[in-house]
């Protein structure tokens, strides 16, 4: 119930691109929460120019129509949507795909896909614990594949999140501009100079919106004991650490 109050299915609050980028054509590799997020919020943002394409491919048919109907709900007619079973079928024709599976998952999908890729794609793996040498030499057969590694928490699905971005061997700093320009409208992306750090910020800023969750439940819990509706003591609990959050990033305090 809580996580439904804070992360609405359709973000509203986006941050205004400060640039459109060449049109593009972008896959999901899996339309799980994390996918859906930075997919609707990439096509709602404004970044993507017209005629730009995205494609997302799940197991889940039942997945697949929910994510669809999300993009329905945005009423964006400039950018083509799809959605697909096959992930070969995802990967064909993209600039750029994104790996968005559960790591038990992810050893069947670089069986599956590893020859699918044909070296110019810009690979960005979201798979926790899974390193760049691993994605370099098993997700895809070519050598010089260029593959960034991301690090997105959920509250990316309002345009909050916090996304830590590294790049592979073979990845140049423009395409890892390119992606941080795709993932600056759902929040603030961050570098991150050592690969090891990634982990770091899983357990920070990918884990703790979990902790927060429980904080201003247990918050308004306490509202609610002392007499408060319950509407209302979530409410005055999301804002009260919100209003925290905002005064540190503002003073540094």
């Amino acid at each position: 119930k809580l996580r439904s109050f804070l992360l609405p299915q359709n973000p509203s609050t986006m941050t205004a691109p400060a640039k459109v980028l060449p049109r593009l054509r972008i896959g999901f590799i899996g339309g799980g929460q994390m996918a859906t997020a930075l997919s609707m919020g990439m096509i709602k943002s404004g970044i993507l120019s017209d005629n730009s394409s995205v494609i997302v491919s799940d197991p889940y048919q039942a997945q697949l129509d929910r994510i669809r109907h999300t993009f329905l709900g945005l009423n964006i007619n400039n950018i083509e949507f799809e959605t697909t079973t096959d992930n070969k079928q995802c990967i064909h024709g993209c600039n750029i795909v994104f790996i968005a599976v559960k790591p038990q998952y992810l050893d069947g999908v670089m069986q599956e896909i590893n020859s699918c890729f044909n070296g110019t794609e810009i690979i960005v793996s979201m798979v926790p614990g899974v390193a760049l040498n691993v994605l370099q030499t098993r997700l895809t057969n070519k050598s010089k594949q260029p593959v960034i590694r991301i690090m997105p928490n959920t509250p990316a699905l309002v345009g909050c999140g916090a996304i830590s971005i590294t790049k592979g061997t073979h990845a140049s700093m423009e395409d890892l501009d390119l992606i941080r320009s795709l993932l600056e409208p759902m929040g603030v992306v961050k570098k991150v100079d050592r690969e090891a750090q990634i982990d770091a910020v899983t357990g920070l800023s990918g884990s703790g919106p979990a902790y927060v969750y429980m904080l201003i439940e247990a918050m308004a819990d306490g509202g609610v004991n002392a007499g408060l509706p319950r509407d209302v003591a979530l409410e005055l609990a999301a804002q009260t650490v919100l209003g925290a959050a905002t005064m540190v990033l503002k003073t540094g305090k």
